[in-house]
C-alpha cells in the first residue's frame, strides 16, 4: 500500500497516467524531466554568471526589495567549499558594505563580454577604482566575485559595520514597518537620535578644549596663546569629533547607496576641512614659540626668517589638505600630481629667475651677510635693511625711498655692511693758514689728542691726529678718529660735538683756518693796520689757555 502511495503521488506530481511504477514509459518520463530540470537550471546560471556585467546585476538585483531572491543572489559568490547558507549571507554582506560605504554601481558601464581581459591579460574586472579587493574573476565559464574578494568580506563588513548592521534596530521600537517619506519610522528616529547624539558630543568636546586647555595654559602665563590660538580651533574640534561618530553609526541606519553616498561625501569633505584649519592653527602656534626664541638672540635676521617659515608651514599644510581631500573625493591624485610635475617643469623653466632668487634667499638666510636694521651699500642701492623675504630684499634709503634688491642679485653683489663696524670712522683734514706759528700747531695738535682721549664716545686707543701735509693754500693737519656709537644718527651728533671743539680750541689759540682762494694779499699798507697777527703771547700764557679749555671739554663731556 504505501508503495502504491508513492506512486500515487510521483504520478500527481508530473502528471502522468495512473501506472505501475516500473513501467518503462513513467521512467522514461522521470528521466526526461529531471534532465529538462537540470538543463533550464544550468542555462539559467551559465546566462546570469556569463559576463562580468550579467554577474553584478544577478547579485545587486536580486537583493533588491521588489525582485528578492538570496539563493539567486548567491549564485554571484564562488562555491569554494562554502555552502549555500555561507554564499548566501557572503552575498548579502558584501551588498551591505557597498551600500554603506555610498557606492552606487551602473552595472551598464561594466564589461558584457564572456571572455574580457583586463591590461594585464587577465579575466578581472576591478567593481570599485578605489578598493582593490572587490573584483570579479572568471572560473570555468562563469564570473564570479574572486576568492581574496570572498575572504575579504567579514573584515570590509565589520569595518564598515563597527556596530553591526541591526543596532538601530535593536534599541528603536520597529514594529510598525510604514514608511515616511521614504524612510521606515525607526530609520527616522535613527536619525535624529544619532543627529542629537552628534550635537551633544560636539558641545561637550568645545567645553574641554575651552575650560580645561584654556585654563591650563592660562596657569603658565601663555594668555596669547590661549585665547588668539586654542580658543579658535574648539568649534572645528568639536565638527571632527561629532563627525567621527556619525561616520561610525549611520552605516547602520541602513538607509541605500545613494544616501549614503552624500552622507559619505559631506563627511570625506567636514572631517579633512577642520583637521586642516587646527593645523594651520598650530603654525600659528609653531610661529609664536619661534618668535619668542629668536627674541632672545641677538641676530636680527632670525626674527625676519620666523614668519616666513610660518607662511611656509601653513602654504605646506593647504597644500597637503588639498591633495588629501581630493584623493578623499576619488580623484586620480596621481594623475593630477603628474601633471603639475609637467606644469612646474614648464613654469620652472619660464621662471628662471623667481627660482634664482628663492635660492638666494636662502643663500642670505645662510650666510647671514646682514640682518634687520643693518646698513648696508654696494653696487646700486645704499640704505637699512627692513626685510628679507623670499624673492626680494627692501631697503629703506637714506631719501625715505624704498629699494627692492632681488635677492638672487644681492647674493653675488659685493655688499658693504656698514652696520657690523664695532666703531664708525672720522677722517678729514684740519687746513690752517700758512701764518700759523709752528708752537700754536704743536699745542694745537697736543690740544686735539687730549680732546679725543677725553671724550667718551670717541675710541681712544685707535686715533692719528698729525700735521700731514702742506698744501696748495693752507697747511693740513690730518684728523683720524672712530666713534664708539651704535647708529648713524649718534654718529653724526658726535662729529657736530667734536667739530664745535675743534672750532673753540682753534679759536683759543687764535688759528685761523685756510681755504683754498687766489687772492691779492698786501700784507701793509700805509695809514692801515698790518694783517698779519702780533703774536706776543709767551709759552706757559698759551699752556695755561690750553689746559684750561681743555678742562672745560673735560667738564661738559663728565655733564653730558
Amino acid at each position: 500500500g504505501s508503495c502504491y502511495s508513492q506512486q500515487q503521488k510521483l504520478q500527481t506530481r508530473f502528471g502522468g497516467v495512473k501506472k505501475p511504477f516500473g513501467s518503462i514509459r513513467m521512467k522514461k518520463l522521470i528521466i526526461s524531466s529531471l534532465l529538462i530540470s537540470l538543463s533550464i537550471l544550468g542555462w539559467s546560471q551559465q546566462t546570469e554568471l556569463a559576463t562580468p556585467k550579467s554577474t553584478v546585476y544577478t547579485h545587486l538585483f536580486y537583493l533588491q526589495p521588489e525582485s528578492y531572491d538570496e539563493d539567486k543572489s548567491a549564485l554571484s559568490i564562488p562555491q569554494d567549499g562554502l555552502n549555500l547558507s555561507e554564499r548566501k549571507e557572503a552575498a548579502i554582506k558584501l551588498k551591505q558594505v557597498l551600500d554603506a560605504e555610498g557606492h552606487y554601481i551602473d552595472v551598464d558601464l561594466l564589461p558584457d563580454i564572456p571572455n574580457y581581459t583586463d591590461s594585464n591579460n587577465a579575466n578581472r574586472v576591478y567593481l570599485l577604482t578605489n578598493n582593490q579587493d572587490i573584483y570579479l574573476e572568471k572560473y570555468g565559464d562563469n564570473w564570479t566575485y574572486s576568492k581574496t574578494t570572498v575572504n575579504k568580506i567579514a573584515e570590509m563588513h565589520q569595518s564598515a559595520f563597527p556596530f553591526g548592521t541591526s543596532f538601530f534596530i535593536e534599541i528603536l521600537p520597529h514594529h510598525r514597518t510604514s514608511k515616511v517619506l521614504g524612510l521606515m519610522q525607526w530609520q527616522w528616529l535613527g536619525i535624529i537620535l544619532l543627529l542629537l547624539a552628534a550635537i551633544l558630543l560636539h558641545y561637550f568636546v568645545r567645553f574641554v578644549v575651552s575650560r580645561i586647555i584654556v585654563r591650563g595654559f592660562d596657569q603658565f602665563g601663555k594668555h596669547h596663546f590661549a585665547r588668539a590660538v586654542i580658543r579658535p580651533v574648539t568649534i572645528p574640534s568639536g565638527i571632527i569629533v561629532a563627525s567621527l561618530l556619525i561616520s561610525a553609526f549611520y552605516p547602520s541606519l541602513l538607509l541605500g547607496p545613494k544616501t549614503n553616498h552624500v552622507i559619505s561625501l559631506i563627511l570625506r569633505i567636514l572631517i579633512p576641512v577642520n583637521a586642516i584649519y587646527i593645523l594651520y592653527q598650530f603654525a600659528n602656534i609653531f610661529g609664536l614659540y619661534m618668535q619668542r626664541i629668536a627674541e632672545k638672540t641677538e641676530s636680527k635676521m632670525d626674527d625676519q626668517l620666523v614668519p616666513i617659515i610660518r607662511k611656509s608651514l601653513k602654504v605646506f599644510i593647504l597644500i597637503l589638505g588639498t591633495v588629501f581631500i581630493l584623493q578623499n573625493l576619488d580623484f586620480n591624485v596621481t594623475g593630477l600630481l603628474a601633471g603639475l610635475s609637467i606644469g612646474g617643469l614648464a613654469l620652472a623653466l619660464a621662471a628662471q629667475d623667481t627660482v634664482k632668487n628663492f635660492i638666494g634667499s636662502f643663500m642670505i638666510f645662510l650666510d647671514k651677510p646682514f640682518q634687520i636694521g643693518d646698513w648696508v651699500s654696494g653696487p646700486g642701492f645704499d640704505g637699512t635693511v627692513e626685510e628679507v623675504g623670499f624673492r626680494a630684499t627692501r631697503l629703506r634709503t637714506f631719501r625715505n625711498s624704498v629699494q627692492y634688491i632681488p635677492n638672487g642679485k644681492l647674493a653675488d653683489m659685493i655688499t658693504d655692511n656698514n652696520g657690523k663696524r664695532e666703531y664708525r670712522r672720522f677722517n678729514t683734514k684740519i687746513s690752517i693758514t700758512y701764518d700759523t706759528p709752528p708752537d700754536k700747531i704743536n699745542l694745537f695738535t697736543q690740544g686735539l689728542r687730549q680732546m679725543v682721549i677725553d671724550d667718551p664716545e670717541v675710541y681712544d686707543e685707535n686715533f692719528h691726529i698729525y700735521l700731514n701735509s702742506i698744501g696748495d693754500s693752507a697747511l693740513e693737519i690730518l684728523f683720524y678718529i672712530f666713534f664708539d656709537v651704535p647708529d648713524w644718527g649718534r654718529e653724526l651728533a658726535a662729529r657736530d660735538r667734536v667739530l664745535i671743539k675743534v672750532i673753540e680750541l682753534a679759536d683759543a689759540l687764535e688759528i685761523r683756518f685756510a681755504f683754498p682762494t687766489q687772492s691779492l694779499h698786501i700784507e701793509e699798507l700805509p695809514g692801515q693796520t698790518s694783517l698779519t697777527p702780533i703774536h706776543n703771547a709767551t709759552e706757559a700764557e698759551m699752556k695755561e689757555r690750553i689746559n684750561l679749555l681743555l678742562a672745560e671739554f673735560k667738564s661738559r663731556s663728565v655733564e653730558g
